[in-house]
């Protein structure tokens, strides 16, 4: 694949695609406009319907990608590839084609071509785009453009001077060839083993490779391309097959302009071809795990309105797995409001979320319920691009309904143990949520205080019997008031090493309220609690249910992990009492 320096991935907000599109058809040009613009591309297209006017064009202002129709009339994909190669070096070039045999493709990515999307495939032409502008952008970042100069100057002047390489010199009238002490010493000949082409080098050429050794050739001498350039396996003097990069050009003509000497360089590329076999094999393995992978994947390019909030996202592709677990098909190259219509007002988190992957790399993972598809999905989000994310998708639907009936089963079991409790105190201990525990509360008398160490008692009691004083004035017996107070702020001391106190003017009754960040109390146990002497729930109320109960009116409990509130309720009298 190659590049230009002036190629910015869509993404990463580079303004508008610049596009050349070589097609003969109108309603097929417009078909491949369409799909890019659906896929949220701001497109700069330019149209060419044959050779002139693509060669015209080529001149012009450089282009972001070229997109090429296999066969026009007169002319054809390897021509265009050969004179945007000449004319454009670094741009991306992509074959559309309605038709193309196995060979043709084969031999047009050798010569560079990025990719070929079939017609009646155009859904992968947002993603095969997308990622040939990408490639384009990360060999920038690692300075193949800089090596690519190099290259070129090299071409220039290979003929004249040696390099590492080996040279090849050929009279193409005579057929002599010489190659340089470095060309035999790569491929282990003597130089006397290679008189002539016409009786070594078909010999030394893999035949497999032949037909594009020829191919290359007869494109240079009919002016197709600026150089001879391919890449073949030839038979080194062990019998071995070498990968060798052969280049050249002409450098005499005779008065017919047809060359009649071509001086140029083999290269060894054995280790960049094993290197390429590797990726190809990782490539391999990585599509295999891709499409037998059972959680669903989806690899996606993030839509931006001008505020740069996330707007909509453009599916550029998905594994089985995620049509199994969506139920979605086709959405390739289509926008997610286009394919689940109201998505975004349905999962606003959801589009925050890939939003903002998208945008900062930072992975990020969220479960959501999928009304739409009537599914709970655990989903991790990552990011290899700016402005694009990748989701793996896991269906939790079974387990989110696990929990919630186990839940139901909870509160069956707490308001069972509600109405055992109430049978068991006589209504006198009372189990409630959080929310109806608050609607129990009086008027308060006091701030809420902090307590957590046993220093801070004293104080409390005071502050206890001031307030009930001040509302009931000699109502409520300080000795049955400090009993379970003190007994229940010892308890939060002992099991959650402090918690706070506030007092409360109930209905003809004192309230205070001590909460504490224990380990809360296994509601199983207070039936027990309540009726064995001495019996301790381990937890933040301890011992001492016995004393609350028989001093207390009412005791109002709500507790989980992490909290417990317990309400004493203690009833004042009618008529003042005796002090004590």
């Amino acid at each position: 694949m190659g590049e230009t320096p002036a190629v910015s991935p869509p993404s990463a907000g580079g303004g508008p695609l610049r596009v050349l599109c070589l097609e003969d058809s109108p309603p097929d040009a417009e078909l491949v406009s369409l799909t890019l613009s659906r896929a949220g591309y701001e497109l700069d297209l330019d149209w060419a319907a044959d050779r002139a006017a693509f060669e015209a064009l080529l001149a012009g202002a450089p282009y972001d990608v070229i997109l090429a129709d296999y066969a026009l009339p007169g002319f054809d994909a390897h021509g265009a590839l050969a004179l945007a190669k000449a004319a454009s070096p670094g741009t991306p070039f992509i074959c559309v084609s309605g038709t193309i045999g196995e060979e043709a493709t084969v031999e047009l990515l050798k010569r560079g071509a990025d990719d070929i999307v079939l017609k009646d495939k155009l859904a992968r032409l947002p993603f095969s785009v997308q990622r040939a502008v990408d490639e384009a952008a990360r060999r920038r970042e690692l300075g193949e453009t800089e090596a690519a100069l190099r290259e070129s100057q090299e071409r220039e002047r290979f003929a004249l001077q040696g390099t590492n390489d080996g040279l090849w010199d050929v009279q193409m009238d005579s057929g002599a060839v010489y190659l340089s002490p470095r060309g035999c010493e790569l491929l282990g000949y003597r130089p006397e083993e290679m008189a002539t082409i016409a009786e070594t080098w078909d010999q030394i050429v893999c035949p497999d490779d032949m037909p594009a050794t020829l191919a290359a050739l007869e494109a240079y001498l009919q002016g197709r391309t600026p150089i001879f350039d391919v890449e073949q396996r030839l038979r080194t003097a062990s019998g071995e097959w070498q990968w060798m990069r052969t280049r050249g050009a002409a450098v005499a003509r005779d008065a017919n302009g047809a060359p009649t000497r071509m001086v140029g360089t083999h290269s060894d590329i054995s280790k960049r071809k094993l290197a390429e076999k590797a990726l190809a094999e990782s490539e391999r393995r990585f599509r295999s795990l891709f499409e037998n992978l059972l959680n669903g994947y989806a690899y996606c390019r993030m839509i931006y309105d001008a505020a740069g909030a996330p707007v909509d996202f453009v599916y550029l592709e998905v594994n089985p797995a995620f049509e199994l677990l969506t139920g979605l098909k086709d959405v390739v190259g289509r926008p997610v409001s286009e394919v689940i219509p109201g998505i975004r007002a349905l999962s606003p988190d959801l589009f925050e979320v890939y939003g903002r992957v998208a945008r900062t790399g930072a992975p990020e993972t969220i479960e959501l319920d999928f009304k739409s598809l009537g599914a709970w999905q655990f989903i991790a989000v990552y990011s290899t691009a700016p402005g694009t994310f990748i989701a793996v998708f896991e269906d939790i639907t079974e387990r989110r309904e696990a929990e919630q009936a186990l839940r139901r089963q909870e509160g069956d079991i707490r308001r069972a143990y509600v109405d055992v409790l109430d049978a068991v105190t006589g209504g006198k201990l009372i189990l409630l949520t959080e929310e109806t525990l608050a609607g129990e509360l009086g008027l308060p008398l006091s701030d809420i205080m902090p307590i957590s160490s046993t220093a801070e008692l004293a104080e409390a009691r005071r502050m206890v019997v001031d307030a009930a004083e001040l509302r009931y004035p000699r109502r409520i017996r300080h000795t049955d008031l400090l009993s379970p107070v003190s007994e229940a702020l010892n308890n939060a001391l002992k099991h959650a090493r402090g918690g706070t106190y506030q007092v409360f003017a109930g209905d003809d009754c004192l309230q205070v309220a001590i909460t504490d960040e224990g380990p809360g109390i296994d509601f199983r146990t207070l039936p027990r609690a309540t009726l064995v002497r001495g019996f301790s729930t381990a937890a933040s109320l301890g011992m001492g249910f016995t004393i609350m109960l028989q001093l207390c009116a009412r005791v109002l409990l709500c507790t989980r992990p992490g909290r417990t509130e317990v309400v004493l309720e203690v009833a004042a009298a009618e008529r003042p009492t005796p002090r004590g």
